[in-house]
């Protein structure tokens, strides 16, 4: 009976091990093991707007890439710890509440950030900011107000 015991306990450590060993292959050597994990710097970015997406967790020297809608709008390269940082630009069409979606690479997971997207971040021209032609339009009103003042004068005058 006790050796019966000892064996299966036996077999019990040599299945955990083997599990820890496929584990830590996966993690490509080292690095986190714990998923992707992600942040952007701006939650209310402008349309158009880059932004730092940063995190860790991602597949060690891995390309990690970051969507909305399923379009890319960045991407990078993790570091010998599976930490990364790159640049993202908030597509012009976004708008309102949307999702960027973190990609870390095979078996690593994908984060999901919520940011909410106003509209771009300069007005669009409208009118016209030309002086001298506002002057013009000025005087050609004055113009046209005494031409009416003296067809007046002159129709009281003849009558």
């Amino acid at each position: 009976m006790l050796r019966r015991i000892v064996l299966v306990s036996a077999a019990f450590l040599a299945a955990g091990s083997i599990s820890l060993a496929s584990a830590s292959a996966q993690d490509g050597g080292g690095g986190n093991y714990g998923g992707c994990n992600a942040t952007v710097s701006d939650t209310t970015p402008t349309a158009g707007q880059t932004v730092t997406v940063s995190g860790s967790g991602a597949t060690v020297n891995g390309d990690v890439s970051a969507s909305i809608d399923d379009k890319e709008i960045g991407s990078g390269t993790a570091d010998a710890d599976g930490d990364f940082s790159f640049d993202a630009t908030i597509s012009a069409t976004a708008s309102g509440d949307e999702t960027i979606e973190v990609s870390c690479g095979p078996n690593r997971g994908t984060a999901v950030l919520s940011v909410t997207v106003g509209g771009t971040g300069a007005l669009p021209a409208t009118g016209s900011d030309s002086l001298p032609l506002a002057g013009v339009a000025i005087f050609a009103l004055a113009l046209g107000a005494g031409f009416v003042g003296l067809a007046r004068y002159r129709s009281h005058t003849a009558s």
